[in-house]
């Protein structure tokens, strides 16, 4: 098995549990039900609970997890802010770095694609 960002061979010295979606953004946006999470998929005879979120730990290499997760963090970050002012039927949101906000959405989809 190979990491699937960098294809170095995974081993037990590398090999993570990487996060399909960042543990600590799902405890940010669940709140208190945090421990909600349900899985389903087509290939499930049922849907199953997911305490500490969907990972896979056959995706990414530890150094490969880690270049991402800073976009998670990120997006954690992110999601605290308090105030989220609307006007003229926008919200309006300052000093936010957008390509760390986009770099986050494309390596959720991209870890959900090959997962």
């Amino acid at each position: 098995m190979k990491c699937k960002l960098c294809l170095t061979s995974l081993d037990k010295s590398n090999r993570c549990r990487s996060h399909i979606y960042a543990q600590t953004l799902l405890k940010e946006m669940a709140g208190g039900e945090f421990g909600q999470l349900l899985i389903v998929g087509t290939d499930m005879p049922r849907k199953k609970r997911a305490p500490t979120g969907s990972y896979d730990n056959e995706i990414l290499c530890r150094s490969c997890d880690s270049k991402l997760g800073r976009y998670d963090d990120y997006a954690t970050k992110f999601t605290r802010l308090k105030r989220m002012p609307y006007k003229n039927h926008r919200w309006v949101i300052k000093n936010v770095d957008q390509a760390k906000l986009k770099l986050f959405a494309i390596s959720y989809l991209w870890r959900a694609s090959i997962t």
